[in-house]
């Protein structure tokens, strides 16, 4: 589980509950949650396990729209 994401220098750094560092990698932190680190790297957005592994990989233009109800034209 992470704890706590940040961003340095043009990296990405995530610990979790017993502070230890999960994942270093390169880019732009764009969010996280308890089980997961979103990375901008280039035009794309990577989604990291707790693990430190890839589980996902977005377009930098990729809106999520599951959760409309409806649209208001």
């Amino acid at each position: 589980m992470f704890i706590l994401a940040l961003s340095d220098n043009g990296r990405v750094y995530a610990y979790n509950e017993q502070k230890q560092e999960c994942l270093n990698v390169c880019g732009e932190l764009q969010g996280y949650t308890c089980e997961t680190v979103a990375v901008k790297q280039g035009e794309n957005i990577f989604i990291y396990g707790t693990n430190g592994q890839k589980i996902a990989q977005y377009p930098k233009d990729f809106i999520d729209l599951s959760n409309v109800v409806g649209i208001i034209l």
